[in-house]
């Protein structure tokens, strides 16, 4: 890499990628998680010459118990055990997604892209809340919402997205009704707003 693009990389939301290709947001929530643990990342790299990150963390010289995770008043009044359909086609981000959903006790369904979900929803598979991003291949968050509003009238939805301002004024043009989160967001604010959808179904 450039120096130039050295200097952005943790940046939300900046990629080299082509339009459509990537959101930039892969190094950023690495980032975001290492220094939120006390840690940091360097990167070392030269045009032609390849990169090397580095991950730095803490030491700890003792076993620390997970304390229990407090329960709050959507935990009480949620569904026991309730089902996550999580939909996002970068891989990285679903699956800390899925894992700080699965800490606070939901069953997570995981797909990588609006078609694959789709295929769930047609098949009969039930959900107590859909999570979907808006913009991925094959079948983006919109349309899927509209399917799974058609299949499961009663259950909430969640769009979000790490695009621009105009994907979240083109969604809620079409959508209105339908919450959004952006990119990036702290896994808590996102646990803690599925819980608040699903306690106000209950």
């Amino acid at each position: 890499m450039s120096d130039e693009v050295k200097e952005r990389i943790f940046e939300p939301f900046f990629t080299t990628k082509p339009k459509g290709k990537g959101t930039g947001l892969g190094l950023s929530t690495v980032y975001s998680i290492v220094t939120q643990n006390g840690g940091t990342v360097t990167v070392d790299s030269s045009p032609g010459e390849g990169a090397t990150l580095s991950v730095y963390l803490p030491y700890v010289e003792r076993t620390i118990a997970p304390s229990a995770p407090e329960a709050t008043a959507a935990d009480v009044n949620r569904p026991s055990k309730a089902s996550v359909l999580l939909v996002d086609d970068e891989a990285m981000l679903r699956g800390l997604t899925a894992t700080a959903l699965e800490r606070k006790g939901f069953n997570v369904v995981q797909a990588a892209d609006g078609m694959e979900a789709a295929h769930l929803i047609q098949n009969g598979s039930l959900f107590d809340i859909l999570v979907t991003d808006i913009m991925m291949p094959r079948l983006g968050g919109i349309e899927l919402a509209k399917r799974f509003q058609d299949a499961q009238p009663k259950s909430p939805i969640l769009l979000i997205s790490g695009f621009s301002e105009d994907i979240f004024d083109d969604a809620q043009a079409h959508e209105p009704h339908l919450p959004l989160m952006r990119k990036p967001f702290r896994m808590r604010d996102l646990v803690d707003r599925v819980n608040e959808l699903l306690a106000a179904t209950t």
